[in-house]
């Protein structure tokens, strides 16, 4: 039997019938992977606000800028510029996604088609890492077929880049950091 995910919101928890589970973002930052230097609790919130800014505007352009804080603008500009240059189709906004073999599970910022090939997109708020394509491994990972994998780096000015990660070591590399996690959960080391 395949476990079910389950998520809490109140807790940021995901838990399958055997326990927690570990995030995808989790699983790179057990394992070192995320430079805590540029993830601070800053960058963590603007790029919080941005993702519920650019989900509303891909929901039928819901987001009142009036509401908005000035600061948040530029990346809404951004994001509204690369989908009108890049004519993507959203297929998903804000999945939540699992791989019950691996066990770990996360919350992809879009699925969409971009130049007839389906993608998944990591909106970011600050400059490309390597760790960004195995985070999108990680959430490629959950499907059972291969997607590409970009990042759509907004920037406050109102001007975006376009990222594309195609490292194919980037999945097994991500899942022998999963089995890392799940080791030190086991010694008592971990996220559980």
């Amino acid at each position: 039997m395949i476990p079910r995910m389950a998520y809490d919101p109140i807790k940021h928890e995901w838990r399958d019938q055997y326990g927690v589970v570990p995030s995808v973002t989790q699983v790179l930052r057990e394992c070192g992977l995320i430079d805590g230097q540029w993830f601070a609790e800053e960058a963590r919130l603007r790029g919080q606000y941005v993702a519920e800014a650019t989900a509303l505007i891909d929901d039928n352009d819901q987001l009142d800028e009036e509401d908005l804080h000035p600061a948040l603008l530029g990346y809404c500009k951004a994001w509204r510029g690369f989908k009108a240059e890049s004519k993507c189709v959203i297929l998903g906004s804000e999945e939540q996604v699992s791989n019950a073999i691996y066990r770990y599970a996360g919350t992809l910022d879009r699925r969409v088609m971009l130049n007839g090939i389906e993608t998944i997109v990591d909106i970011k708020t600050g400059a490309a890492a390597p760790w960004h394509g195995l985070q999108l491994a990680g959430y490629a990972g959950c499907f059972g077929f291969p997607l590409r994998r970009a990042g759509v780096y907004l920037r406050e000015n109102g001007e975006y880049g376009l990222v594309t990660y195609a490292d194919e070591t980037d999945l097994p590399t991500f899942l022998s950091a999963v089995t890392m996690v799940h080791w030190k959960a086991k010694k008592g080391k971990g996220y559980e």
